[in-house]
């Protein structure tokens, strides 16, 4: 299982990356004077010191207690999540109207597959 979940993280740094840059844009709003232009540049910082660290899978770790999650179950978490995380808008123009719209619950809650592994799996998502 973990070979499979550390497969698909290291899959997903583009991903990881763009959500680091959008964190960093949203950080920037913090500003009230802040601009398009400086959420996107704040933006594009974020992402490339990301994508300039190298790429890996994280620490897997037997989860405690009982995990009756399947390796398929596990699959479609890390999947379903990889599928969010690529509807993440790009910096490229980018608009504090943008940053706002990621407050929908598609992008802040849990796939279902993820709410399903963490109910038999306990503190593994």
């Amino acid at each position: 299982m973990c070979a499979e979940a550390e497969r698909i993280s290291t899959s997903m740094q583009e991903s990881v990356c763009r959500f680091r840059g959008l964190l960093m844009a949203s950080i920037s709003m913090m500003d009230p004077n802040a601009t398009d232009e400086a959420l996107q540049l704040a933006c594009v910082e974020g992402y490339n010191e990301c994508m300039a660290e190298p790429a890996t899978g994280g620490e897997c770790t037997r989860p405690e207690g009982a995990c009756t999650a399947t390796v398929a179950e596990v699959e479609a978490c890390l999947n379903d999540t990889l599928a969010v995380m690529n509807q993440l808008p790009s910096c490229e123009g980018l608009t504090a109207e943008t940053l706002n719209g990621l407050e929908d619950p598609a992008y802040t809650e849990d796939p279902a597959s993820c709410v399903a592994v963490d109910q038999e799996c306990p503190g593994f998502t």
